[in-house]
């Protein structure tokens, strides 16, 4: 699982393949807690040679992420940390601090805005893409990115002339939607955005 692709816009490594914190280990209910099982599962995927770990505030598993972090003896240099923001998006800043908190990190190596669907009444897209930016200019964040962007929520965001480009756009992608998401797909390779696939299997309907 050593094979990387490097993001034009930041020149960040990303691995290709990486290990979902959500879905399944869905917490929204008690973030704060650990999840013992998701912690062993973590590790698991650690020892068999992932390197590369996907979180998001909206699934309430970055408590439990951290302590599969703390507990284990891998380099930090060497794990690379996606993390996404939605709810707290109005103070993105403070979003971030109270991520790499969670995650007991000093950095995340990904930041992703989660839905372009938030309320623009409270921040617009402009305002919250700046703040991205900072956060990369002062180091808490390596490379910025969206996710469940379409072309016309990206096309808005580089009509903004925006100083630091999205390194990613995060979308459910499979055999199954290629023929729908092809426009989105070339239009992402013409801004050196890079797609990152989850669901690339399809979709599951998880029950517990």
């Amino acid at each position: 699982m050593s094979q990387t692709v490097t993001l034009t816009t930041s020149k960040t490594v990303i691995p290709v393949i990486g290990y979902g914190t959500g879905t399944k280990w869905l917490s929204r209910d008690n973030p704060t807690s650990i999840d013992k099982e998701l912690v062993q599962s973590i590790h698991q995927a650690l020892s068999i040679g992932y390197r590369h770990l996907d979180a998001a505030e909206l699934y309430g598993t970055e408590t439990s992420t951290g302590e599969a972090l703390r507990t284990q003896s891998i380099p930090r240099n060497e794990i690379f940390i996606t993390s996404k923001v939605l709810e707290s998006i109005e103070n993105i800043e403070q979003a971030c601090l109270d991520v790499l908190s969670r995650l007991g990190i000093d950095y995340l190596d990904l930041w992703l805005i989660h839905s372009p669907f938030f309320d623009r009444n409270k921040i617009s897209l402009e305002q919250a893409w700046k703040q991205m930016e900072k956060l990369v200019e002062s180091g808490k964040v390596k490379a910025v990115g969206v996710s469940n962007f379409q072309k016309q929520h990206l096309e808005e965001l580089f009509a903004l002339n925006p100083k630091i480009k999205p390194a990613v756009n995060q979308i459910e992608f499979n055999p199954y939607l290629y023929k729908a998401s092809k426009d989105l797909i070339e239009y992402c390779k013409s801004k050196g955005i890079v797609i990152e696939a989850y669901s690339p299997l399809g979709s599951i309907i998880y029950k517990p």
